[in-house]
């Protein structure tokens, strides 16, 4: 009986200290980017974040918008608008991750059914696939928003530096692709295809270029 009431006991704390780590832990999905911010910290974190993410050398903190910290990154990015339904065709969709990127966090949305197309801070990426693939990946902790990609997100690359970088350019089949590979130097063949309406091309290009 003293064994049985021992194992009780146990069996009750056990699932105090779950039930406890549950409450302290928040998912990615509960989180909401235009109310949250992140920190970089070599130590421990101080105060009392969100969620802390471990990266090794570093410790990835979030915490609610009105800690206030000079050093600290906003996730609030206008390139997530509308869910999407898992029957959706496919198309470029974005998602936001809940940090700095880890390659692992990659190879699972590729595993999903996604590919990688550009990435765009702070913490997104454009991707492609379609409307299953995007689900499979957003039901990741690691994500921290998934959804369609906001139409001024599909004309600019936001806040591009004047200095020329590596970036993927993505053009609509529909469009005038002649006129675009002539402003660029390359051939129009130089184009992949990215399923039924987008081409890509990997170029290397400055803000005024594509203002152009």
């Amino acid at each position: 009986m003293h064994t049985r009431t021992n194992n009780t006991i146990l069996l009750l704390l056990f699932s105090a200290i779950l039930t406890l780590v549950t409450l302290l832990r928040v998912d990615a999905q509960q989180l909401n980017s235009a109310e949250i911010v992140g920190v970089r910290v070599t130590g421990e974190p101080s105060g009392n974040p969100l969620r802390v993410i471990d990266y090794g050398t570093f410790k990835w903190a979030i915490y609610p918008k009105s800690a206030t910290n000079s050093a600290m990154t906003d996730y609030d990015a206008p390139l997530v608008s509308a869910a999407v339904s898992r029957h959706a065709d496919e198309d470029l969709y974005a998602i936001q991750l809940i940090g700095p990127t880890k390659a692992q966090w990659l190879s699972e949305l590729e595993t999903a059914g996604l590919q990688v197309v550009q990435y765009v801070h702070p913490f997104t990426y454009i991707v492609y696939g379609d409307g299953a693939a995007l689900n499979r990946a957003g039901a990741h902790d690691f994500v921290l928003a998934h959804g369609m990609l906001a139409r001024e997100a599909q004309t600019a690359n936001l806040e591009m530096s004047r200095a020329n970088q590596p970036a993927t350019l993505l053009v609509y089949k529909g469009g005038d692709v002649a006129a675009v590979a002539d402003r660029l130097g390359v051939d129009s063949a130089e184009f992949a295809q990215l399923g039924d309406k987008w081409l890509a091309i990997d170029i290397v290009a400055s803000a005024s270029d594509y203002e152009q």
